[in-house]
């Protein structure tokens, strides 16, 4: 196995301005002068739904031992100096999404509570501090005792928003004079993604391209593969950076499986995503390309497994790769060399006549000489689809 070390370019973070604030209605920039608070609370009783949808509440206990403090008018205390008792309005629950498609709006439910003796009027911003913006929806006139549900819309806005991990912050400000009084972080992470309609990274193969399969299950076992390859992506803004620090996390996570101890199944056999992971995340070139099609497709990059074979001097030799598509063209990629956008590079390393197959349509029942259901497909065979390529001019 050869490894190379991959030189691209940094992406450029970009640079929103007051003009890009004006542009997106309710948007909210953070105000890089402001400081974080250091000790910020998480409501802590967290309730997932198989909807991309989670609630986080605030025991009531909490909640009643914040209506004391502020009763004595005293500054909170254990751990919630996140919340000023000038005017507190606090949050008591959050109804949000956690998976965002970028361009696509939607709407989480902050409920706030008012434990102090004046009507508050403010605003509730859903915050993406790493993005530096946020989303803001206004209240009006919340009684003293009262609580109120506030609908705050939000956008992951492409171009200005990266893909992967998203921490969440939900703020409540009061008065004229804009005053925080109660910062917290989301329990669940956001998972931010590419969106595939025709207006952005469309798959020109249809669909095929980001398809589930035996192989790849982005939204399986409680959506374990989406929130890796989140952490696989993270903070990229292109497709083509997704799949290429996509590759360097598989090269890095991965363990090549030698012939002579990982024989059965991983050399006989493509193995899952699923049961990559939960193995030790080992395999040999098919299974590196699986791993990184799965994350791939999990972020909505389309990607294709190429099976190779090409010849050296000592013979003939099998290997496995992907393509990502980056919105104008087909990338190669190959996470077991560490290699990344050079098709070259098995003729640059001694080896000629590069043949590829597209494989796609991933199934354990498609080949009868091996036993379906156990997530070990044929690598050959275990394919609805396969294409013979010949020898591309790109590869020779």
């Amino acid at each position: 196995m050869s490894n190379y070390s991959i030189n691209v370019t940094p992406e450029k973070k970009p640079v929103l301005d007051k003009r890009w604030e004006q542009t997106h209605s309710g948007a909210v920039l953070w105000n890089q002068s402001m400081s974080i608070p250091k000790d910020i609370m998480v409501l802590g009783d967290t309730k997932l739904s198989s909807n991309f949808m989670a609630m986080d509440n605030m025991p009531s206990a909490q909640i009643s031992n914040l209506t004391q403090l502020s009763n004595k008018n005293s500054t909170p205390s254990n751990g919630m100096q996140s919340l000023r008792a000038s005017a507190n309005v606090y949050i008591t629950s959050v109804y949000y999404n956690w998976y965002w498609v970028q361009d696509v709006a939607f709407s989480d439910e902050v409920t706030i509570y008012n434990a102090g003796p004046d009507v508050a009027s403010g605003r509730v911003i859903i915050w993406i501090l790493e993005d530096g913006y946020g989303f803001a929806a206004p209240f009006y006139n919340l009684a003293p005792g009262y609580t109120t549900t506030v609908t705050v819309p939000f956008e992951a806005i492409s171009g200005s928003s990266s893909v992967g991990v998203k921490p969440i912050n939900v703020e409540v400000r009061v008065g004229p004079d804009d005053i925080s009084t109660h910062f917290i972080r989301l329990s669940t992470d956001g998972v931010e993604v590419y969106n595939n309609d025709a207006n952005h990274l469309a798959d020109p193969d249809g669909g095929d391209s980001l398809e589930s399969s035996e192989l790849y299950h982005p939204f399986n076992n409680g959506y374990t593969i989406l929130r890796e390859a989140a952490l696989a992506g993270d903070n990229s803004y292109t497709p083509y950076y997704t799949a290429y620090f996509i590759n360097d996390y598989v090269n890095r996570h991965m363990h090549y499986a030698e012939e002579a101890e990982y024989y059965y199944p991983y050399v006989i056999y493509s193995v899952s995503d699923l049961y990559m992971t939960s193995h030790g995340y080992i395999g040999v070139c098919d299974d590196y390309s699986t791993l990184s099609i799965a994350f791939e497709r999990a972020l909505g990059v389309p990607s294709r497994y190429y099976r190779i074979e090409m010849n050296n001097p000592q013979g003939p030799v099998g290997h496995g790769i992907t393509e990502i598509w980056d919105g104008t063209g087909w990338v190669h990629s190959d996470p077991t060399w560490h290699v990344f956008n050079n098709p070259q590079v098995y003729k640059q390393s001694g080896y000629t006549d590069v043949h590829l197959w597209l494989q796609s349509d991933a199934s354990d029942s498609v080949y009868a000489g091996d036993p379906s259901g156990d997530q070990f497909l044929d690598p050959k065979f275990d394919f609805g689809i396969i294409v013979d390529l010949g020898e591309p001019p790109a590869y020779n």
